[in-house]
């Protein structure tokens, strides 16, 4: 009996340590978590470290803010409206006995109302809301950038094995986007900022819906172009970019007949869609035009040669290629010292020095390519009625045909420099990556020496 009992507690205890211990939910999910981390090689946690360093680096912009009471002032140097007013300058705006007659308000509306959402479920203040919007946009403007510079320094063959250099620099190519003479001297109105927040991930979307133009490519493209088109000038932008592209994708693949119905598939596909979206500010616009009561400022009569030459005065080439042209800029005290000067050269000169010292890599790399190519040409164009475009740019402004309507948008030249940012900012991104992968073989073959 003994040695039977104890047989069969020997059984028991054997099929207990065959049968698998059952873990948690949790233990399990950490698991997977784990393992799917390590198949990427810990690559999201790379990205979420940068978004974080991202949006603490946009913070720093604002830091007087979180200590002191102050004032942030709106668009032309006004004061801030209140949260009532800013809903009121959309909700009122169709009024049947009279509104807002500014298209603007219109357009600013998917961006304002969804940051109201937020703050008054959050029961936030006018401040509050002000110091959360811009944070948030100015952030976004350096994820945007992130995604971008990553992706293209990926793309370079003999960078893609850098492995610490290819989120360095995307992270710079960030910091370089959101801290730049343009970025911050030139936006003045906030609403302007949306789009050159929005501008690197509306690339990547138009050069994925190039190559693949499948529908809902095409419908995010123009819903992304919607949500960005909160002023005049953002408008012109993204459609200067799309037109741009669209050029060269056909000159890159020598206008073959596929590729010539490609590109005006996704092009006019893209406008219509637009069109379509922004029904609501759209048909009134065309239809106060048609009526001869326009709805968007009188500046036709007050912008002449003498004011676009103004204008135009600090819009030297040298001046466009440091990002410093336009008025306004340098109007802090201490920023005109002898260091302050010379350190607007450094985006320019270790733009030059990227193109010198990678050209063979980058010569194939077509994101690279576009953005050199129409940098350049925006750079002399911006230059406006003070260089030799003089006469092709008045024109435009001031004489062309329905240049009562569009031409104020562009009396101020420098702000055609919106693409030399992003061109500066993958410059400079892959440049340090191409550093940092030397480096990183050096200290390989110091190990293997010291081996």
């Amino acid at each position: 009996m003994g040695m039977d009992s104890s047989r069969a507690r020997e059984a028991t205890i054997n099929e207990r340590s065959a049968t698998p211990v059952r873990s948690n939910p949790i233990s399990r999910s950490m698991r997977r978590v784990g393992s799917w981390l390590a198949g990427r090689e810990y690559r999201p946690l790379w990205h979420l470290a940068a978004v974080i360093l991202i949006i603490g680096f946009a913070s720093l912009l604002f830091y007087q803010h979180f200590h002191n009471h102050g004032i942030l002032m709106h668009a032309d140097m006004t004061f801030p409206l209140t949260l009532d007013r800013i809903t009121g300058q959309v909700t009122n705006t169709w009024l049947e006995y009279g509104g807002f007659q500014v298209v603007q308000f219109v357009q600013n509306s998917p961006w304002i109302l969804s940051f109201m959402v937020v703050a008054k479920v959050f029961q936030l203040s006018t401040a509050q809301y002000l110091m959360l919007m811009f944070i948030t946009t100015f952030a976004l403007a350096g994820v945007s950038m992130y995604a971008l510079a990553y992706s293209t320094i990926r793309s370079i063959k003999p960078l893609d094995s850098a492995k610490y250099g290819l989120f360095a620099g995307a992270f710079l190519a960030a910091v370089i986007y959101m801290y730049n003479p343009f970025s911050l001297f030139t936006l003045w109105p906030f609403m302007m900022y949306t789009a050159y927040a929005l501008m690197p991930l509306i690339f990547m979307l138009l050069v994925k819906t190039y190559n693949s133009p499948k529908l809902r490519y095409i419908v995010g493209l123009a819903l992304l172009i919607s949500v960005c088109s909160t002023h005049p000038m953002c408008m012109a932008w993204v459609w200067i970019m799309v037109v741009a592209y669209s050029i060269y994708y056909l000159i890159v693949n020598r206008f073959g007949w596929r590729n010539l119905a490609t590109a005006a598939k996704v092009f006019f596909s893209s406008i219509l869609l637009y069109l379509f979206i922004n029904a609501a500010w759209v048909v009134p616009y065309l239809n106060a035009k048609l009526l001869g009561k326009p709805l968007v400022p009188a500046y036709g009569p007050y912008l002449t040669q003498t004011s676009l030459d103004g204008l135009s005065q600090t819009c030297t080439v040298m001046n466009n290629l440091r990002l410093i042209s336009g008025f306004g800029q340098f109007g802090i005290p201490g920023s005109s010292s002898a260091l302050n000067v010379l350190l607007t050269f450094a985006l320019p000169v270790f733009a030059m020095l990227c193109l010198v010292l990678l050209r063979k890599q980058l010569r194939k790399n077509a994101t690279f390519i576009f953005f050199a190519v129409v940098s350049a040409i925006s750079i002399l164009v911006a230059t406006g009625s003070s260089f030799i475009l003089r006469a092709p740019y008045s024109y435009l402004v001031l004489r062309a045909p329905g240049s009562a309507s569009f031409g104020w948008i562009f009396r101020a030249p420098n702000r055609l420099l919106f693409v030399v940012p992003v061109f500066y900012g993958l410059s400079l991104g892959i440049l340090v990556a191409w550093l940092l992968r030397r480096l990183q073989g050096l200290s390989w073959g110091w190990k293997g020496q010291g081996g």
